[in-house]
């Protein structure tokens, strides 16, 4: 009788591993599609502005920044690089603008070039630091990233 009980217990339990094994291996449905909202494009940095004439101000055409922050003109040094802050504007918020009248320092004289450059308000105040709210970038063709600004011309 032991023996009958023992076998009756170990074909249980031969079947519950089979049940188990078959159950999980089983085709399942595909779960219906969820649906999503589209992934919304990044914003990208970018700046733009025609050449200027001489005067106490830059006029940018149009802008897009990523987060708040500024746009800053500088003069150009050496090798056509950014030099010295001669203007900045006021805090910008994230997003896209137009025609933003820059208040220059120094007054631009024909024939000479300027940097528009676009800066992020990296520390968060407000205020511009030039030590502190780092130029805004923009990934480049090769995977790097390059700092977005532009150089205009001083015409008369």
């Amino acid at each position: 009788m032991k023996q009958v009980i023992w076998v009756i217990v170990v074909l249980l339990v031969i079947w519950g591993v089979y049940a188990l094994a078959t159950k999980s291996s089983a085709p399942t449905e595909p779960a219906a599609p969820v649906a999503t909202e589209p992934a919304a494009p990044a914003v990208v940095n970018a700046v733009d502005a025609a050449d200027q004439k001489p005067g106490k101000e830059v006029l940018v055409a149009s802008y897009t920044l990523s987060a708040p922050g500024y746009i800053e003109i500088h003069a150009v040094a050496a090798n056509d690089t950014p030099g010295a802050l001669i203007g900045g504007s006021e805090l910008l918020p994230a997003g896209t603008g137009a025609a933003v009248k820059v208040a220059l320092t120094t007054a631009t004289k024909d024939g000479q070039k300027v940097i528009v450059m676009l800066h992020l308000d990296t520390d968060g105040n407000g205020k511009f630091d030039a030590t502190l709210d780092m130029p805004a970038t923009m990934a480049t063709a090769t995977g790097g990233q390059a700092v977005v600004m532009k150089m205009v011309a001083v015409k008369k």
